[in-house]
């Protein structure tokens, strides 16, 4: 009988003490060290991604910006949203052998909000995210560029990351016995803060149309797609550069900014390298006579055809008329060392100076590899891999009186980025002079506008072909560069279309890049900058 009373005492005091203890360990200080220790087991910590600064055109309007979403995880199988959700197109389904506690379903952008009919579902959990939102889409995809799910993807999104970006700030939640969510307080929490603003130099009015007729000029040459460059040559502001082909930045999907990442030939534009040199040194005069002959010369076994013969010219003429024997003469009395000086002046063969990343460049060919037929083809712009910035900037030198200025594209208030000076203000001016003949009556006829003193070249080069060890004529690069106005030019374009089709005398610069560049240019004239000059 004594057990049974001893047993009955000890279980009554085992229980006091244990329910003391609880007592203790649950609502005094004792308990605290255990208390902390269980909610830290079931801690999470949440990185708060800041948003991230606006990309803004020259006009202020948003290019890149971030807009609210709202992402909807899945922590177990909803029944009671589940209407509610396929109303929003998500498909929520059971997952087995989930390694994450939270599983995302679904977005729903421009919602601030968690959606209040969700909230009573237990197995959802809601939550408001900034996302990257390109309102231009297609437009300007290849300079803008575009952010993937944790990092920027090419163009300034990539190159101002470090602008852009932000700091991350920091907070952290935990989730009780039956699966809730709650915030825990009791730790610091870090506000995330925000990118920067970037103000660039395009115009994305200017960007839009010239987009639209980029696209309708490849689709109907059927051509292989094309770039089109805009600058201010008195500054080496870029106005708009715009490519086709693209993709929508907003499937984070990066677009191949041809303009600077793909290498060609030049062809004909390239002209101005011998006859800049040939005029800065007195090698000869624009006056002066070239025999062509019949229209072709030999160099090494190596044939140079021009598309007509011209018999006996003026080096002027045979700018004008894009003359290949005339340049390949030329160059070959300057010589490789002369050309080669000159195409370095002129930024080929190095970097622009661009922030934006991926920008080919092709060092010149060392001169102790240079034969004749190398430096004949060299002349008439053969051989030589360029990209279309470099272009541009060299043809701006000319439009600004012999200086060479790095492409910007961020619009401060800083003064243009000056290189070198290229060619004496004098020699820049006969180039002008001839320039503006190329349109008046030369090749470059189709860009004409009447009233307007405009100056430019055409370019036309075959594509190599590797695999059959030589230029193939069915492969054309069509190209036509210019600026106006002559006197003080605010506008360069250079247009460039790879690979149209059609019969052979259609695809020549003068032919498709040419009117290209005209209706740009009577876009410009017709706005309000011009008309402020």
């Amino acid at each position: 009988m004594w057990r049974i009373k001893f047993i009955k005492i000890f279980l009554l005091i085992f229980s006091i003490v244990v329910t003391v203890n609880l007592f203790a360990l649950q609502l005094t200080s004792l308990g605290k060290p255990y208390r902390e220790r269980g909610v830290k087991q079931s801690l999470k910590q949440k990185t708060l991604l800041p948003e991230r600064g606006e990309i803004l055109d020259r006009k202020l309007h948003p290019v890149a910006t971030s807009i609210p979403v709202l992402r909807i995880y899945q922590t177990g199988n909803p029944v009671e949203s589940r209407k509610i959700l396929l109303k929003y197109g998500i498909h929520p389904k059971k997952f087995k052998n989930r390694k994450t506690y939270f599983l995302l379903i679904g977005e729903i952008p421009f919602i601030s909000s968690p959606l209040s009919q969700l909230m009573k579902d237990r197995q959802l959990y809601q939550e408001i995210v900034l996302k990257r939102f390109y309102p231009y889409h297609n437009i300007g995809s290849g300079i803008i560029g575009t952010m993937g799910k944790d990092r920027a993807l090419g163009g300034l999104e990539y190159s101002m990351d470090f602008w852009l970006k932000g700091k991350e700030g920091v907070d952290y939640y935990y989730r009780d016995a039956k699966g809730n969510v709650l915030k825990f307080p009791q730790l610091d929490f870090r506000p995330p803060k925000k990118g920067k603003n970037l103000i660039i130099t395009l115009d994305f009015d200017l960007e839009d149309y010239i987009y639209q007729l980029l696209k309708k000029t490849v689709k109907e040459k059927k051509a292989k797609g094309g770039f089109v460059i805009v600058t201010n040559p008195q500054t080496g502001e870029v106005l708009a550069l715009v490519n086709y082909p693209t993709h929508d930045p907003n499937d984070a999907k990066p677009t191949k900014n041809k303009a600077i990442e793909d290498p060609y030939e030049p062809g004909s534009t390239f002209k101005i390298v011998p006859y800049t040199y040939a005029f800065m040194n007195g090698i000869i005069s624009p006056n002066d006579s070239v025999e062509t002959g019949e229209g072709y010369i030999v160099v090494e076994g190596k044939t140079i055809r021009d598309v007509h013969p011209l018999g006996k010219i003026s080096f002027r003429d045979a700018i004008i008329y894009s003359s290949n024997v005339a340049a390949s003469k030329l160059g070959l009395l300057i010589g490789p060392k002369g050309l080669y000086t000159m195409a370095q002046n002129y930024g080929i063969g190095a970097p622009t100076g661009s922030i934006l990343q991926g920008e080919s460049f092709t060092r010149l060919k060392k001169l102790s590899e240079w034969k004749k037929s190398y430096t004949a083809n060299f002349a008439m712009g053969y051989g030589i891999l360029v990209n279309g910035l470099q272009m541009a900037m060299a043809y701006g030198a000319i439009a600004n009186g012999g200086i060479l200025y790095a492409p910007r594209f961020i619009l401060n208030h800083h003064e243009p980025v000056f290189i070198r000076r290229v060619m004496p203000p004098e020699v820049a001016d006969t180039m002008k002079n001839i320039l503006e003949d190329v349109v008046e009556k030369g090749t470059g006829r189709r860009a004409h506008i009447p009233g307007i003193a405009i100056c430019g070249k055409t370019g036309t080069s075959k594509v190599y072909d590797p695999s059959r060890g030589r230029y193939d004529s069915r492969r054309i690069i069509s190209s036509f560069i210019g600026f106006f106005p002559k006197n003080k030019p605010q506008y360069l374009i250079y247009v460039v279309i790879f690979e149209p089709q059609g019969p052979p005398y259609t695809l020549y610069g003068g032919q498709i890049a040419a009117p290209l560049f005209r209706e740009i240019a009577e876009f410009l004239i017709k706005g309000d900058t011009y008309a402020a000059l």
